[in-house]
């Protein structure tokens, strides 16, 4: 292709060279507006969702207070203790479910003794140990002295404290005995 100029060839490199700087500036400036318009448009969406985490933080710091008050985290920890007992007495071993364990302890029970309470927890040194309270009444000291008497017997008992105090009266005697169950 023959072109004819009347420019000198050093005049035509510098124009050549002037129309690339401004063709270069002229995309850096539509680059730039394009990135503006962007960023311009992206911040009503950046508004809208700080309006909804601020009101997601409300709702959740309400959530927790209201699960607060209405004891959620104390059941919580109930249910995962209770957990930790079944799975304790789910063991193998038939001595160890809970209906046996109320069983056995109905069965050793004299006639002149009623159950108030029994209740089950972990001894705190081993969480593999039972501890057992059992509290109730006895019509006379021969039917409480043949209750423990019949505990000492229990081939699953391990340790069992009787307080002498509920030896004292002769009728109409509260108890409570704490024993733990072997392994």
């Amino acid at each position: 292709m023959i072109h004819y100029t009347l420019l000198p060839q050093k005049d035509i490199k510098e124009l050549k060279n002037e129309y690339h700087i401004r063709l270069f500036i002229l995309l850096a400036f539509f680059f730039s507006c394009s990135v503006l318009i962007g960023i311009v448009s992206l911040f009503p969406a950046y508004i809208m969702s700080s309006i909804k985490e601020k009101e997601v933080n409300i709702n959740f710091d309400s959530i927790q207070k209201d699960k607060k008050n209405r004891g959620v985290d104390a059941t919580l920890n109930d249910l995962k203790q209770s957990n930790e007992m079944i799975s304790i007495m789910k063991t193998d071993d038939k001595n160890s479910s809970f209906s046996n364990i109320i069983e056995k302890f109905t069965k050793v029970r004299p006639s002149l003794i009623t159950f108030t309470s029994l209740q089950m927890t972990n001894t705190e040194n081993d969480k593999m140990n039972v501890e057992i309270i059992v509290q109730g009444k006895a019509m006379s000291r021969e039917a409480l002295l043949g209750f423990k008497k019949n505990l000492e017997l229990n081939e699953m008992i391990s340790k069992i404290e009787f307080p002498i105090m509920d030896l004292t009266k002769n009728k109409d005697i509260p108890f409570a005995v704490k024993l733990r169950l072997k392994k």
